[in-house]
């Protein structure tokens, strides 16, 4: 009986084999076929990729970026100042004289207060003193600083992290003190009365924003903007305060209008393409170790693993792609665009098993539409103060503000810009002694000019805009708020012994 079963009990002990030996095929076929279609993907997306740029990868895409002679670059211009400004200005802390323990510095409180005033009101006395005081000490780094006026770009040299997205950018951010010590300035120098002074500071704050350059990273294009909306603020300001001269203001629309021009959107984008798939094929090559960027054990397998058949490659490239395509498009279609991207990747992440086998694309891809949406709000902004600034000119010119954007001369404005939001016209109307220019916002509804930062992309209301007063209404003394009255019941209690 044995020698009779004995085949039937090694089938029985080979089966396993057989089996296992038949799955392990069947993996092998699965994970060849997966391979296959993602190195196919990749390969489509890395063609869509060359035909838009040639250079978009990371290596290639640094090595051409602008070259900025040295006679033009504002970049080498701010270097000088390091030496000559603090780390941070306004301070945001002063050390109580005996203690460790720290004070609101009363140059950021002046500056802050400065900042809450509207543009046509003088600031008071007692924050005049402290910011004229304070600009007394940095003579020297202003000086210098105002002479990035006239330069019209710059460049910032890159130095690449060990892991791409560890790559810091120091002088990038350094650059916006010099923003504020110069807005500033503008401020103090228009309450002196030196409006076309005010306005060259105005123009060195989009200088110094210029020397940022062609940084391929959303981080630098944002610091730009921040920069940007700064010079607006400080411009408003100084037509609250008095009346710049006809030249004066014709500089600062043209740099305004030019800078409105930068394709700031598509080189950040560009550059995050290229940061995000050359990071991701580094980290399946082994050249980035899956430890250095996610913790959890489990993630770091399947972000090697998974990607390391081009799969997550693919995936990035092609987000990324369609990221950059619709900085391309005209920026009315912008919104929804975005809006669409993001809703198509926020479905893929709650799709089954895709948050662990696409780890990489789905933690890094940048919050573009975020940015994207920083960008538009930028652009309306810019082109608002370009339209007042050219109806300034309109107003000297003929002794009224002109009654619409076509109304002004062609010479002082040949092509007005649209509103980014909507693609038409920006919104133009005077009334209670001042002129608004502004635009419809996210929401595309008029409400009036009416802005709240704090419901900004909340439904508003959110026109983004800039506005100018009539001469009568402008440079307007300091009044301070009443102290609420005291209650009777307060007034008894005090009296009280």
């Amino acid at each position: 009986m044995a020698i009779t079963h004995l085949p039937i009990v090694r089938r029985r002990r080979l089966l396993p084999w057989l089996v296992g030996g038949l799955l392990l095929v069947v993996l092998g076929l699965y994970v060849l076929s997966i391979s296959f279609i993602a190195n196919e993907r990749l390969a489509v997306a890395v063609s869509a990729a060359d035909q838009d740029n040639p250079h978009w990868r990371l290596d290639d895409l640094l090595a051409n970026r602008e070259k900025v002679p040295d006679a033009e670059n504002s970049a080498i211009v701010l270097e000088k100042l390091d030496e000559l400004l603090p780390q941070h200005w306004p301070p945001v802390a002063a050390v109580v004289p005996g203690g460790s323990a720290t004070a609101k510095a009363p140059v950021s409180d002046a500056f802050n207060r400065l900042d809450d005033l509207s543009a046509n009101t003088r600031p008071e006395a007692t924050v005049a003193n402290v910011l004229r005081a304070e600009l007394k000490k940095y003579e020297q780094a202003l000086a210098i600083a105002r002479t990035v006026a006239s330069y019209p770009k710059g460049r910032h040299e890159l130095v690449l992290g060990p892991t791409l997205i560890d790559t810091l950018l120091p002088e990038t951010q350094a650059v916006r003190r010099v923003a504020r010590l110069l807005a500033a300035d503008a401020a103090m120098r228009a309450e002196d009365g030196d409006a076309d002074g005010a306005l060259e500071s105005c123009r060195a704050i989009i200088g110094a924003a210029r020397s940022i350059g062609d940084e391929p990273m959303l981080i630098s294009a944002l610091v730009r903007i921040a920069m940007d909306a700064t010079a607006m603020t400080s411009a408003r300001r100084v037509l609250g305060q008095g009346e710049p001269s006809e030249p004066a203001l014709a500089k600062l629309q043209a740099l305004i209008l030019d800078e409105k021009s930068q394709p700031l959107l598509y080189t950040a984008m560009n550059g995050e393409r290229a940061f995000l798939v050359e990071f991701i094929r580094r980290v399946e090559t082994g050249k980035i170790p899956a430890s250095k960027i996610v913790s959890n054990t489990g993630y770091r397998m399947l972000a090697t693993v998974a990607g390391g058949f081009g799969g997550q490659q693919a995936l990035a490239l092609e987000w990324m792609n369609d990221a950059v395509t619709i900085t391309r498009r005209p920026t009315s279609e912008q919104l929804a665009l975005w809006s669409a991207w993001d809703s198509k990747i926020a479905a893929f992440h709650n799709r089954g098993i895709n948050r662990f086998t696409a780890t990489l694309p789905i933690m890094l891809t940048p919050a573009a539409s975020s940015a994207a949406t920083a960008y538009l709000r930028s652009q309306a902004e810019l082109g608002s103060m370009a339209i007042l600034i050219a109806a300034e000119r309109q107003r000297r010119k003929s002794g009224k503000w002109p009654a619409s954007i076509n109304a002004i001369d062609p010479g002082i404005l040949p092509e007005a810009p649209r509103d980014p939001f909507s693609g038409r016209p920006f919104h133009f109307a005077h009334r209670d002694g001042q002129l608004f220019v502004y635009s419809v916002g996210p929401n595309g509804t008029d409400e009036y000019g009416k802005y709240d930062p704090k419901r900004w992309l909340r439904g508003g209301p959110d026109d983004v805009g800039s506005q100018a007063y009539d001469l009568h209404l402008r440079r307007q003394p300091f009044v301070a708020p009443k102290s609420p009255a005291k209650s009777q019941e307060e007034q008894e209690s005090r009296s009280q012994p």
